[in-house]
């Protein structure tokens, strides 16, 4: 979501994206229910970068920034809880799948690196565990669990049996398929977990892609935010803002079906 950031009509432009997105979202499970398909558990998550944060991403970013660490935390909470309180009834299973990621980290204190403190100082797990906080104790959320890292940046849950692997995709190489094969090759000799996901869903590369591995399908997530002006300039290219919803269970061979860009 990258809630804060200035480009692209801003924070109003972003929470509007969103907001339309989780009336989409209701009305794309309708159509999916009423063609047939049992859908009985949502899964939400957040795949990193909720918010913008105000310093030590980029030069700009102290200037440009909308909301200060405070602002864009409780605006964060906003548009959680709004998805939490609108879907989690909906449904008998629920879960939310929290994943460490580059903007947020709170030890970074202006400078490049999260030097500071470490890994699991970051306020995508810290609003993460808010939420939990905050859905605690209310039985129209019994039934939700959460899948929130310490320091780990792979984070793994299993979904209509299908076991999956999430991390926001600051950590891999490239932008491209070639870049995640790469990343993977090398995760899975010390994490059995990275080979067993059948589905893997990666962010902060800023745009789409989908690709098929063989023993794993890999989703990279969209951008919820304005884009990037420095891209459009330099290059001419530019991505869509959206959330990706898709299906997952055993109804078909590659575990997935009927990915949405809502």
């Amino acid at each position: 979501m990258q809630l804060g950031k200035s480009e692209g009509g801003g924070v109003e432009a972003t929470e509007q994206r969103l907001y339309d997105g989780l009336e989409n979202f209701q009305r794309w499970v309708a159509r999916q229910r009423k063609g047939g398909r049992n859908i009985d558990e949502v899964v939400i998550v957040n795949n990193g970068d909720p918010g913008e944060g105000i310093a030590g991403n980029y030069a700009s970013q102290t200037h440009t920034v909308e909301k200060n660490l405070r602002g864009q935390m409780n605006l964060v909470l906003d548009v959680w809880q709004a998805y939490a309180r609108n879907l989690y009834p909906q449904f008998d299973k629920g879960q939310f799948v929290s994943v460490l990621c580059n903007h947020m980290e709170f030890g970074r204190q202006g400078g490049a690196k999260n030097s500071i403190t470490g890994d699991s100082d970051n306020g995508s797990a810290f609003l993460a565990e808010t939420l939990r906080r905050v859905l605690s104790g209310r039985s129209e959320f019994d039934h939700v669990e959460f899948t929130i890292p310490h320091d780990e940046m792979n984070v793994y849950t299993t979904v209509a049996g299908i076991p999956m692997g999430f991390n926001h995709g600051h950590k891999i190489p490239g932008s491209d398929a070639a870049g995640f094969e790469k990343w993977l090759n090398g995760q899975v000799r010390g994490d059995r977990q990275a080979y067993e996901a059948r589905i893997w869903v990666t962010a902060h590369k800023h745009n789409f892609q989908q690709w098929e591995m063989g023993s794993t399908h890999v989703f990279q997530c969209p951008s919820c935010d304005g884009g990037s002006k420095w891209l459009r300039d330099a290059t001419g290219r530019f991505s869509r803002s959206g959330i990706l919803a898709f299906l997952v269970g055993e109804h078909e061979p590659l575990s997935w079906s009927d990915p949405a860009f809502l």
